[in-house]
């Protein structure tokens, strides 16, 4: 399957890369014996046998089950050999999540790796399953541990449809995450369109997944307190967003994403789990990670043996499925009445396809009743001036799919409530003219004929065919326009389904970004209090203390009593530290606004890496990697050399020993300062990296703050690091602190073009 690429406005973007989602067919599907075992174990009235012999055909599923079971089954004296005993023993839910668990992990396996990380991936997704289940106990209102581990163990299934279907721009996504140490589904919007949540959503639902695993795999990393209404479970998609947070802390594998927008207390006091059950998770989540993966085998290269078999008898069931369908569609074929057509068509349908994929249904079905090897296939959306269009070959068994403006009267706006068989296929010339320059070609040169597809009296797509007779085809059928409503209403409903898909998820992403600006707005209120503080400081407070230092310099150059003297002496100077203090406030709260003139981002650098060194006593090493390529920027030199010596002098004293102990044995403090340009966002990245203490959670939430120091006695103001953040978020960046105690931190300042 192609995609065929035509020039789109910037708006139709994320609908492009929508299509091409829907129409890879790269993308894996369910085997049909995790589909039947879903079925079994989800039903009212659940046959244990049936369930039993349909475990029994999978060798690589049995053993998976009786491993599992014999890590569970701690309380029982004989062991379970059978697949029977171990059904009964674990359950429905348990089976049912073991099923699923071990067949999304096939098919993926099973396709060829991108870029991406999948080891780490799994490693991460498997820890965010096994935190979920040791928190799902403690929630209020409760949730079912094994609910809580298959939601976990899929939240970020969209990540690997992502590098199945696209793994040159994926790979392009988790490299710009990593670089700005950022949130990977900003990357996936900026340069695919949408984000992992979104694709897993639709993959999700393609696979008929139930609700809660969807919206789980959805909406677990928007805020925990303000998730849409009418959820299945909000408190399993909130628990799977804290164990997400969790297994992230503890840099268990590998996600892609370097941001933690909402604090683990938020999570909490939605669900109702305190400190002491938070810490014991997290204290025994490594050994117990260790024990489902020996379980589950997710990730033992020794068992690809075991994945592959199962792979291959998953293969031989669909492959006797779709003789079973061929049979009954040869059978159908003989037939010849439109009622018999339509039901062939219901039958294929997918309940969430999307227009595209119906256009292909409708294809399968129109080649054998129209008789037609080639067909081209249109929809025609009302509400918008862009269609979709889908070429059909029934002898290659192929179709390639686009999108192209539709003119104001894209379908028959003549076609009325008394259209008949006789006057409803007609020649597609003139009509659709604008279509048939872009298929002429591909649907060959004999006469073009055209039927719409109507919803009611709308026109909202339409199929077009040759042949060699110059007489209408299929002119004695007379049911032929309850085929077109048919097809026609069916997708005027995935038309609006789709509609609302969009707008649900663009509400999701707008609740997102909202809570993010609202943190956003109570920072800037803070800092527009603090200048009004500070500016009545100022006027306050700066001429008694111009008094108070004057009279104490006077008072030392009088007095002879050096005791005395050393006291006036001492007043004068914390009078001056005083004054320091408050001009550093003014300078915080309202800093000058920048002059912006073209410089080089390397020398800018270099020079304040010079300056945080001399600060710094002369100790230690600080190394400038520098893009070559970077072109200059439109900056305030002396700004940004400000803010970048702020932080490089911190990430210098972070990497120097605060004892007498530590200095016996301290090393020389080492700073790498790298330069890079992100040309998709036309930004510059500066990135400081230091091997010292590191910072503890407490330290990187407060690092910014005015007067916040980590240091005990005789510590400085406190104003490096909110000074620096002040000059850059001057010119539109930000700086944003990834750090762990004891490794050391990463620093990244994000500068971007300054366009007047």
């Amino acid at each position: 399957m192609t995609q065929t690429d035509v020039y789109l406005p910037e708006g139709l973007r994320a609908r492009k890369i929508e299509l091409v989602l829907q129409q890879l067919d790269r993308l894996p599907t369910l085997p049909a014996i995790a589909l039947r075992l879903l079925t079994l174990t989800g039903a009212a009235e659940t046959n244990t046998r049936d369930v039993v012999e349909t475990i029994a055909l999978d060798p690589a599923l049995t053993a998976k089950l009786l491993s599992l079971v014999q890590s569970a089954a701690t309380g029982v004296r004989s062991p379970i050999t059978t697949v029977q005993q171990a059904v009964v023993l674990l359950g429905m839910e348990a089976v049912r999540n073991l099923v699923l668990s071990v067949k999304v992990f096939e098919i993926f396996q099973a396709a060829e790796p991108g870029a991406f990380d999948r080891t780490g991936f799994w490693k991460h997704s498997l820890a965010v399953a096994t935190a979920a289940e040791m928190l799902a106990p403690h929630c209020t209102p409760k949730v079912a541990p094994p609910d809580a581990f298959v939601c976990g163990l899929l939240h970020d299934l969209g990540k690997l449809a992502f590098d199945t279907a696209l793994p040159k721009s994926y790979a392009r996504a988790v490299e710009v995450a990593t670089l700005t140490r950022g949130d990977i589904a900003d990357a996936e919007r900026r340069i695919i369109g949408l984000d992992h949540g979104v694709a897993g959503k639709r993959l999700a639902e393609a696979w008929n997944l139930p609700t809660p695993i969807i919206q789980s795999i959805w909406l677990h990393g928007s805020a925990p307190l303000s998730l849409p209404a009418g959820m299945a479970n909000p408190a399993l998609v909130r628990l799977i967003g804290l164990a997400d947070v969790l297994a992230r802390r503890q840099h268990i594998g590998f996600s892609g994403n370097f941001l933690f927008p909402f604090d683990v207390s938020q999570y909490q006091q939605a669900l109702g789990i305190n400190n002491e059950q938070i810490a014991a998770v997290t204290a025994n989540l490594t050994p117990v990670l260790e024990g489902k993966a020996q379980a589950i085998g997710l990730y033992d290269v020794h068992s690809q043996q075991l994945y592959l078999e199962s792979i291959a008898n998953a293969n031989i069931e669909l492959a006797r499925a779709n003789q079973a369908l061929g049979a009954q569609n040869r059978k159908l074929a003989a037939r010849s009445t439109c009622f018999e057509l339509l039901g062939k068509f219901y039958q294929r349908l997918i309940p969430v396809a999307s227009p595209a994929q119906l256009l292909t249904e409708i294809a399968h079905a129109a080649h054998e009743f129209l008789a037609a090897p080639r067909l081209v296939l249109f929809s025609q959306d009302p509400d918008h001036a862009i269609g979709e269009v889908v070429t059909f070959d029934a002898a290659t068994g192929t179709q390639e799919s686009f999108l192209i403006p539709m003119p104001r009267a894209g379908g028959d706006q003549r076609l009325g409530r008394t259209v008949t068989a006789q006057n409803l296929v007609r020649p597609a010339v003139p009509q659709l003219e604008w279509l048939l320059e872009r298929v002429q070609e591909f649907l060959g040169p004999d006469h073009c004929w055209f039927l719409p597809l109507l919803s009611g009296s709308e026109p909202v797509g339409g199929v077009l065919w040759t042949t060699a007779e110059k007489t209408t085809p299929v002119s004695g059928v007379a049911d032929l326009p309850m085929v077109s409503q048919a097809w026609g209403m069916t997708l005027r409903m995935t038309q609006v389904r789709e509609q609302q898909n969009v707008l649900t998820e663009a509400l999701s992403n707008s609740n997102r970004e909202l809570a993010a600006l609202q943190q956003q707005l109570v920072r800037a209120q803070a800092v527009a209090g603090l200048g009004e503080m500070a500016a009545g400081a100022a006027h306050e407070m700066n001429n008694p203390l111009a008094v108070m230092c004057g009279r104490a310099q006077l008072l030392a150059s009088r007095v002879s009593d050096p005791a005395l003297k050393q006291d006036a002496l001492q007043i004068a100077q914390q009078g001056e530290r005083l004054s320091g203090m408050i001009t550093d406030l003014m300078a915080y709260a309202r800093p000058a606004a920048p002059i912006f003139a073209p410089a080089a981002l390397a020398e800018i650098v270099q020079s304040a890496a010079d300056d945080a060194k001399a600060r710094a006593g002369g100790d230690g090493t600080v190394t400038v990697e520098a893009d070559p390529a970077a072109p200059l920027l439109k900056v305030d030199a002396a700004q940004i050399r400000a803010a970048v010596a702020e932080v490089i002098l911190n990430a210098l004293q972070a990497s120097q020993p605060r004892g007498a102990a530590e200095d016996a044995a301290a090393k020389v403090a080492e700073v790498l300062v790298q330069i890079r340009y992100d040309a998709l966002d036309h930004q510059a990245v500066v990135q400081v990296t230091d091997h010292g203490r590191g910072m503890d959670e407490t330290t990187l939430r407060q690092a910014f703050a005015p007067f916040f120091s980590a240091k005990n006695a005789g510590r400085q103001r406190g104003m490096g690091l909110a000074k620096a953040l002040r000059h850059i978020e001057a010119h539109g960046g930000l700086i944003r602190l990834d750090s762990m105690l004891g490794a050391g931190t990463t620093a990244v300042i994000i500068i971007p073009e300054f366009n007047p």
